[in-house]
């Protein structure tokens, strides 16, 4: 699902009345049941998946629309799923979940790859030699002075069609994603040590204290300092 979009499961009305729901067991899945507790035919697991790309922003947070595919044609997804469902509660669970659903991200990969009107146009960016070096220029520099006549100049484009193909895979311009490259990498800066906010805007990129400051402040709601204090309280 697209972020920040609420969904419902409906089947009919008559379920509908009767349905129940149980969400208050322990474990990393909540169950939901429709209809009565003791002939439920149908379970839907929900979670969030976080997706990236070398730490940039999440990738399928570029959702627009509901993401849905048909599985039934394929039985190991169906046995990927059961064993997902069975795991919840048993030692080691995380570890072996996290397994299983990179197991099923790759097969939902491998199967939107094939359709032509992909609805996830960032995987043609990884299989594009120059658009997967611009990407990992910004990723794995992302202090560096990047303009879009350097990162076209990475990925051998001119910059129009640069600019072009990067915003028909990331739905934004390249220097907004460098933006939020380092911006991401800002607040994991700032949860997870002590160094001085202008010595983690220089890290990501930023000439200014104050600038940085800003555009933190505008992207997260909280300014560098207090957005520290919160993240080291919540630990």
């Amino acid at each position: 699902m697209p972020p920040s979009l609420s969904h419902t499961v409906e089947c009919g009305t008559d379920v509908r009345r009767e349905a129940s729901v149980r969400g208050d067991e322990p474990g990393p899945i909540c169950r939901f049941g429709a209809g009565p507790i003791d002939s439920t035919g149908l379970v839907v697991a929900c979670g969030r998946i976080q997706v990236t790309y070398g730490g940039g922003p999440g990738l399928f947070d570029l959702l627009r629309a509901p993401l849905v595919m048909d599985f039934s044609d394929a039985p190991p997804m169906r046995t990927v799923f059961e064993s997902l469902v069975d795991e919840d509660g048993e030692l080691g669970s995380a570890a072996m979940m996290n397994a299983l659903m990179n197991q099923c991200l790759i097969s939902v990969f491998r199967h939107i790859g094939t359709d032509p009107d992909c609805p996830l146009p960032w995987l043609a960016a990884l299989e594009d030699p120059g658009l997967a070096r611009s990407l990992s220029e910004i990723l794995e520099h992302p202090d560096r002075p990047h303009s879009l006549d350097t990162l076209a100049d990475t990925a051998a484009m001119s910059r129009s069609v640069f600019a072009q193909r990067f915003q028909a895979c990331f739905q934004r311009t390249p220097m907004d994603y460098v933006r939020d490259v380092r911006l991401r990498r800002a607040a994991q800066l700032l949860q997870c040590g002590e160094l001085p906010v202008g010595e983690v805007a220089s890290k990501v990129g930023f000439s200014s204290r104050s600038h940085f400051s800003r555009i933190f402040t505008e992207h997260f709601g909280d300014s560098p300092v207090k957005f520290r204090a919160q993240s080291h309280g919540s630990q």
